[in-house]
């Protein structure tokens, strides 16, 4: 992840590009043999709780794609 990564979705990503960045921050950290105790379990809180709100919109996405209106095949008449 490139440093800034998090402040950058903030200025100009969308709210998935924001959460995806952040989450891999926290996970950063959460690696991190220096982070213990309560930070440690907060840390973890808030990574899982990024992790369902991005599987959420993700499911939202997928399943507004797939409602989506598909082009009207051709017809042929020599096929009745």
């Amino acid at each position: 992840m490139s440093q800034g990564a998090v402040s950058e979705a903030a200025k100009s990503g969308t709210t998935l590009d924001l959460l995806i960045a952040t989450r891999e921050r926290i996970a950063m950290s959460v690696d991190d043999p220096k982070t213990t105790g309560a930070p440690l379990a907060a840390l973890t809180k808030r990574l899982m709780d990024i992790a369902k709100e991005i599987e959420s919109i993700e499911t939202e996405e997928s399943e507004e794609s797939e409602d989506a209106p598909t082009p009207d095949e051709s017809f042929d008449p020599a096929t009745l």
